[in-house]
C-alpha cells in the first residue's frame, strides 16, 4: 500500500465519528414534522452527500499526488514518470 493511500485512509478514519453521529440521529427517530422541505431533504439525504463529497475529495487528492512527476531507477537509469506510470510498471512486473 502506498503512503498516499494510507494518508487518505487515515483522513477517512477521522471522519468515522461524524458518520456514527449521523447514524445515531437516523436511529433516534427524530420528529421531522416541523422541518422545512430543505431541512427534511438534508436530514434524509445529507449523509449520502457527505459521503460522496468525502470520497470525491479522496479521489481528487490521490489524483493530484499521483500525477506529479517522480524520478525512478529503470535499468540503472534515472527516469521521470508520473505516479500513475510507476503503478502501471509495478502491475506489469507482477503480471510477468
Amino acid at each position: 500500500m502506498t503512503a498516499e493511500l494510507k494518508e487518505e485512509l487515515v483522513k477517512f478514519g477521522f471522519d468515522l465519528p461524524a458518520y456514527g453521529a449521523i447514524m445515531l440521529t437516523k436511529i433516534a427517530d427524530v420528529n421531522t414534522s416541523n422541518f422545512s422541505d430543505a431541512e427534511n431533504y438534508m436530514y434524509d439525504h445529507g449523509w449520502l452527500w457527505l459521503l460522496v463529497l468525502r470520497f470525491g475529495n479522496v479521489i481528487w487528492d490521490l489524483h493530484h499526488k499521483l500525477s506529479k512527476q517522480i524520478t525512478v531507477q529503470i535499468d540503472g537509469q534515472s527516469v521521470k514518470i508520473s505516479g500513475y506510470g510507476k503503478i502501471l510498471r509495478e502491475i506489469k512486473k507482477l503480471l510477468k
